[in-house]
């Protein structure tokens, strides 16, 4: 890490690639505990796997349109008619359903997976033992450059406690994103800042821009939905702020009477 603490870029960079990659690999299983048991990364940040699940599956929940994380149902198999079929036909299958090919799917399914793996890094690195990876990431390439040398050392399952659960762990995450929150829903959250270029919808397929506009309709009505809540928190926050305003004048006025009676003697 950087002597003033922070953490260096090309570390958390590494980190990154290293959870991309476990989740590249969970692909070929499903979401399963069998699966992150060889996903050491993403799971030194919860205490078993299954906690680790936990995770994933609320961010995936949380964000499923927002970020487009909806493309990752089959590769995950988070939908039970998925589980334990092979890889190949459940993205045969759920590519025929949105009318894409399984390479366009497959290139959602990417991109899906470095969001996730973004979100996924902070709960690695919240724990004292992701703390010490990153520790030994930075030593090592501080001493012989950025490369994969250290993963053979990367912690292995058997890790402390952590008292915290894992969906716990996944809404502080979430939250941290979000730039209001009405006490109901979480609104205003991971706003898409990465629109696609014209020329890359001018490139797609008529079936893929229908596919890509259904999902953007999704995405509207999701923020719809998360407008019309900061609106109706609003209108509750200014009948608060006016109940308050009463309640103040009302207490200055009392405090006033009875420094006159004070003053009286």
């Amino acid at each position: 890490m950087a002597d003033d603490g922070k953490l260096d870029p090309a570390v958390y960079n590494h980190i990154r690639s290293r959870i991309v990659s476990e989740l590249k690999d969970i692909r070929r299983f499903g979401l399963t505990e069998e699966a992150m048991e060889h996903a050491p990364v993403i799971t030194m940040g919860f205490n078993r796997p299954r906690q680790a699940i936990g995770a994933i599956e609320y961010l995936i929940s949380a964000n499923r349109f927002a970020q487009n994380l909806h493309w990752l149902t089959a590769a995950l198999a988070l939908d039970g008619r998925y589980r334990g079929v092979e890889l190949t036909e459940r993205r045969r299958v759920f590519a025929g359903s949105k009318n894409i090919s399984t390479r366009t799917l497959i290139r959602y399914e990417d991109a899906a997976i470095d969001w996730l793996a973004g979100r996924l890094v902070e709960s690695t690195l919240s724990t004292a033992e992701g703390k010490k990876y990153a520790q030994a990431v930075a030593d090592n390439q501080s001493r012989i450059g950025p490369v994969d040398a250290v993963d053979a050392g990367t912690p292995q399952p058997d890790r402390p406690v952590d008292n915290e659960g894992a969906r716990a762990q996944a809404r502080r995450t979430v939250n941290r994103t979000s730039s209001i929150s009405t006490g109901q829903r979480p609104v205003a959250r991971n706003l898409r800042s990465d629109p696609l270029k014209q020329d890359d919808i001018a490139a797609m397929s008529v079936m893929e821009a229908l596919d890509h506009q259904e999902a953007l309709g999704d995405m509207i009505n999701e923020g719809n939905k998360d407008l019309r809540a900061i609106l109706s928190q609003l209108e509750v926050l200014r009948r608060q702020q006016s109940e308050l305003t009463d309640h103040l004048s009302s207490l200055q006025k009392e405090f006033a009477l009875v420094q006159e009676r004070i003053n009286r003697g």
